[in-house]
This record gives structure tokens, C-alpha cells and sequence, in this order.
């Protein structure tokens, strides 16, 4: 218990608008609530100054805490400019996102086979232009669906 409630007090260490950060710690303690009842949350816009998020259901918030708040694909500082950056399983475009803010100059190519996912790629990486590629198709093995990111 006491680490959830220090994971939600994390949120205020994000760097965007306070209100922005209130709306996502009463979705952090809401969301549970709601799933306890059966209620799905409703969807949520945060704003991170230059771009927006889409937050549309439990396993978006999910995953926004992980790429976000957890910096789960923090990487150390690399010695070479990145360019291209593939996003393999890029759910709703939340890493894609993150890697266009932490690489200025490079290109993002988001894939994923979902097209429930395509459109939240597309309305969470719609400020960026061109840098993020949307490519809706799948990667594979014979035996499963490879989901990683990959610097090149």
C-alpha cells in the first residue's frame, strides 16, 4: 500500500501544468474504483506543454505510467546522434512519443498490427508530424510477436 500511494505521488514530479497533474493523480486513484464497480474510466487528455496525450482506457494508464512517470526505456547517454528508431508493438504510441522528445533529430517508425491501437498512435503522435511513422503491420517470430524498441 505504501508504494502505491508513493507511485501516485510521483505523478507530481512530471514535468507538466499542475492541473494536468491533478487530473492524472484522480485517475490514478480513481481508475481502481472503477474497475472494482465495473465502470471503465473515462478517456483523459493530458497536456505536456508541446504535445498531447491520449489516455482512453486502464491499460493506457498503465502503460503512460511506465513510459512516463517510470521512464521504463531510459537509456544512458549515448555517444552517436540516434536517427531512426523502430517502435516494434507500438501499442498507443506512448514510447514513440518519449523517444521523439528524448531524440530531436530522429525518425520514429511506430508498427502495429491493432487498428484500435493506430488511432490512438495517431491522435497521440499527431504534434509531431512526419517524425512519427505509423506503419500498420506486425513483427514476428514463428512462435510469438516480438514487441521491443530498437535504436538504430
Amino acid at each position: 500500500m505504501r508504494q502505491i500511494i508513493l507511485n501516485r505521488l510521483r505523478i507530481f514530479s512530471l514535468k507538466m501544468s499542475l492541473f494536468n497533474r491533478l487530473k492524472l493523480f484522480a485517475l490514478s486513484c480513481l481508475s481502481p474504483v472503477f474497475k472494482r464497480i465495473g465502470l471503465s474510466i473515462p478517456a483523459l487528455k493530458i497536456n505536456f506543454g508541446n504535445f498531447d496525450i491520449y489516455i482512453y482506457d486502464e491499460t493506457d494508464r498503465g502503460t503512460f505510467l511506465e513510459v512516463f512517470l517510470n521512464e521504463e526505456y531510459k537509456i544512458p547517454n549515448l555517444n552517436y546522434p540516434v536517427k531512426r528508431i523502430l517502435d516494434l508493438g507500438a501499442n498507443c504510441g506512448y514510447t514513440s512519443v518519449y523517444f521523439a522528445n528524448l531524440f530531436n533529430d530522429a525518425q520514429i517508425i511506430a508498427v502495429e498490427p491493432d487498428p484500435k491501437n493506430i488511432k490512438k498512435i495517431k491522435d497521440n503522435t499527431l504534434n509531431f508530424g512526419n517524425r512519427i511513422i505509423i506503419e500498420p503491420s506486425a513483427v514476428s517470430s514463428a512462435s510469438s510477436v516480438t514487441l521491443a524498441a530498437l535504436l538504430i
